[in-house]
């Protein structure tokens, strides 16, 4: 986790003061989180990808917000800091009626 932590620093995100583990990368339209905390499904020692989520302007149109995302997700696990994204993804409004495919592996965000 250590190793993950400092390559997420180095990827110009910070460790959070108030929760230990829980990496931020404050960008022009919001943020993205990188979390080494785990959850009750996946606990950390698990898979010890980051979960990664983000909270963006909620005025940009929503193929703005999908292309923010791929673009992050890409920039990271093309520096060694891949992530995984939470069961719930897909479920999230900006995907709402919209025909998605994601590995996570192989970086492939379509």
């Amino acid at each position: 986790m250590l190793n993950t932590g400092q390559k997420l620093t180095e990827l110009g995100y910070q460790e959070s003061r108030k929760k230990p583990n829980l990496f931020y990368n404050k960008v022009e339209h919001g943020v993205f989180f990188a979390d080494l905390r785990g959850t009750e499904e996946v606990p950390i020692w698990d898979d010890q990808r980051p979960l990664f989520y983000w909270q963006l302007d909620e005025t940009l149109p929503a193929w703005k917000c999908r292309r923010l995302i791929k673009e992050e997700l890409i920039r990271l696990g093309t520096r060694g800091g891949k992530c995984r994204l939470s069961f719930e993804f897909f479920n999230h409004p900006l995907f709402e009626n919209t025909s998605a495919y994601v590995d996570e592996e192989n970086l492939v965000f379509d």
